[in-house]
């Protein structure tokens, strides 16, 4: 996931001026390329992964369960 000028640059599917252009500022700017990897990285750290998510949703999905068979 990426937050448009955030940790990156979102561009549209097929747009390779645009895309030509967001490369060519991270060549002029290392400033700028540090900073958006930086806060990648961080996304990242910050996100659980897809172990901890799929657990999660498990966890959901059997409470779910266990609600509907005491109602019932």
């Amino acid at each position: 996931m990426i937050a448009d000028g955030i940790e990156g640059f979102l561009v549209a599917p097929g747009d390779v001026t645009a895309l030509a252009a967001r490369i060519d500022r991270f060549i002029h700017d290392r400033d700028l390329l540090a900073v958006m990897g930086a806060a990648a990285r961080k996304r990242y750290a910050d996100h659980p992964s897809w172990a901890a998510g799929a657990a999660r949703i498990h966890d959901f999905l059997r409470e779910m369960v266990a609600r509907k068979g005491r109602d019932a």
